[in-house]
């Protein structure tokens, strides 16, 4: 049976466009957390799976021999009107996959569980086991299923947010370069760079050496939440953000990069007035005079708060879990094992 088409299909394929992730190469990072699907959920299939207009594509599979496939024939097409998990225990008695190809075909699946890939109110695609035989996921094995699908989640905005990044980076060393350029030439730069940061959610900033004022650009503003208009930008009130416990280590790593060329890097957490606590990423380059002076640093901040979080919620899943867990590297050797297998 065909999947209805979800009321928001439009949008989602746009969301879905909008990542550029389709087609993209083999990464370790979605591996793994497909192969940490599988051995928690014991089956012997597992993929990410992401649904374009006409086919289901495969960022990741484990013991599964179809890269695409056509969208009707898909299990995790009747995922995307929901944002439930969808639990099937029996495909041969269940009406809507009873005559898939997936079924009835070489791949002989019997049972299926995904958990829905959620981006801006629409499903992408799914984190899904499958295995051949019909059987039932514990509790347990359909929580841990969630949570590395919201992991999935976190590593395709990760690296949509790097290639964001890297055109934000661009147009800041182009402005650079190019600070000489007529009036409408700058326009155009500030209006890709503007761009850049709001796709990405990346901000920039500039500080000037010799007064160590600092100019932060509107979306850096919407990271610290201050008020552009008011709000006069200074090292010293950027400090006042940092978390007491980093605020000297990350004074003390700024003042280090001045005396070099190369750039720098660093993640710290800031603090909001009302207590809550950010976690950000900065990068950034100080720039020289002739006569090897640093002049000014410029740079650009990042809200990781919802990948770190991610990472300590599938952190401590692996770490809780009762069952023998491991990552191991694609020459077979362990690199990391839950402390189940010490006990």
């Amino acid at each position: 049976m065909t999947a209805p088409l979800p009321s928001n299909e439009s949008h989602r394929l746009e969301v879905l466009r909008a990542y550029d992730i389709l087609d993209s190469g083999a990464a370790d990072a979605f591996d793994e957390i497909t192969a940490l699907a599988a051995q928690v959920c014991g089956t012997p299939v597992a993929l990410i799976t992401l649904l374009d207009g006409t086919r289901q594509w495969c960022k990741s599979r484990i013991g599964f021999h179809q890269e695409e496939m056509p969208r009707e024939d898909s299990f995790c097409a009747h995922a995307l009107a929901g944002t439930e998990l969808l639990v099937v225990h029996d495909a041969t008695a269940d009406a809507r996959f009873r005559e898939n190809p997936l079924v009835t075909g070489e791949e002989h699946i019997r049972s299926y569980a995904g958990a829905p890939l959620i981006a801006n109110g629409v499903v992408l695609g799914t984190l899904c086991v499958m295995d051949r035989v019909p059987r039932e996921m514990t509790p347990a094995q359909l929580l841990a299923l969630e949570v590395l699908g919201r992991q999935v989640m976190t590593q395709i905005q990760s690296r949509h947010d790097v290639r964001a990044l890297k055109l934000t980076e661009s147009a800041l060393l182009r402005m650079l370069d190019e600070r000489e350029l007529e009036g409408h030439r700058q326009q155009q730069l500030v209006q890709m760079l503007t761009v850049a940061q709001e796709v990405g959610k990346v901000g920039s900033w500039e500080t000037e050496v010799a007064t160590l004022e600092v100019t932060w650009s509107a979306q850096t503003h919407r990271i610290f939440e201050t008020d552009p208009d008011s709000f006069r930008v200074t090292h010293g009130k950027f400090l006042d953000f940092v978390h007491e416990d980093e605020r000297a280590m990350v004074d003390d790593v700024f003042i280090a990069s001045l005396g070099k060329e190369d750039p720098c890097g660093i993640q710290h957490r800031i603090v909001m007035p009302d207590g809550r606590v950010k976690h950000v990423e900065e990068l950034w380059q100080t720039f020289h005079d002739a006569a090897g002076r640093p002049v000014r640093a410029i740079g650009t901040c990042q809200d990781i708060t919802r990948r770190k979080h991610a990472e300590d919620e599938r952190d401590r899943l692996f770490n809780l879990s009762l069952d023998l867990l491991c990552v191991a590297n694609f020459k077979g050797l362990l690199e990391q094992v839950n402390p189940a297998w010490t006990e």
